[in-house]
């Protein structure tokens, strides 16, 4: 799904992301741990493309992407009705396809969805984003720190998409310091110091 060759990527002159070689495979969760500043956002951002690099390369063989940033920057005096529909008519979505599936996800998450996005909870803007990365059912899911502002309710029904995820053979990467929540991944990496490191996990569904 994705192929890393030769990948720098440096701020101010410092390296912060070094990664010679990495390939993620198709249908396979991934989860990736470290410490702050060890490099996990900023390879996030670098494979959905927010983030260039002068050295190296990403290789990924889907548009089909659902992103969840650690940080979010809602567009103010916007519904999350709106928001929602917005990005729903950018990834070519049905106007039928899309109301459904606004509506179906909006009830599963409990979204508000008449209410303005700066005026939602941590919590329920976290929901947003989680459900904008899923709406459109994609093949491939970056969630950079998915469980930041859910409630135990939440955490536990997020959970339970990405074990549903896995069963459709989708892939997904998943950010965390808090890797005792996450039961359904296949591979565990570790990232220190701009450096991806792995460790093969073998853990039935």
């Amino acid at each position: 799904m994705i192929l890393i060759n030769n990948l720098e990527k440096k701020y101010h002159h410092e390296i912060v992301l070094q990664i010679n070689h990495y390939h993620f495979q198709k249908g396979k969760c991934y989860l990736i741990i470290g410490h702050n500043g060890s490099g996990k956002s900023t390879l996030m951002k670098l494979i959905v493309g927010l983030l260039n690099t002068k050295q190296g390369n990403i290789i990924c063989h889907t548009k089909s992407i659902g992103y969840v940033p650690e940080k979010h920057y809602p567009i103010e005096y916007m519904s999350v009705k709106t928001f929602l529909k917005q990005l729903c008519i950018i990834r070519k979505m049905s106007l039928n396809e899309c109301v459904n599936k606004i509506n179906e996800l909006s009830i599963l998450w409990n979204l508000p969805l008449e209410k303005q996005l700066h005026k939602l909870s941590k919590g329920n803007l976290q929901k947003v984003f989680l459900v904008q990365a899923m709406i459109h059912n994609p093949d491939l899911y970056l969630f950079d720190e998915p469980l930041s502002g859910l409630d135990d309710q939440y955490q536990s029904f997020f959970l339970e998409q990405i074990k549903l995820k896995k069963l459709q053979e989708k892939t997904i990467i998943i950010t965390t310091h808090y890797p005792k929540y996450y039961e359904y991944y296949d591979i565990l990496l570790h990232m220190k110091e701009g450096h991806l490191y792995e460790e093969n996990v073998t853990i039935p569904c």
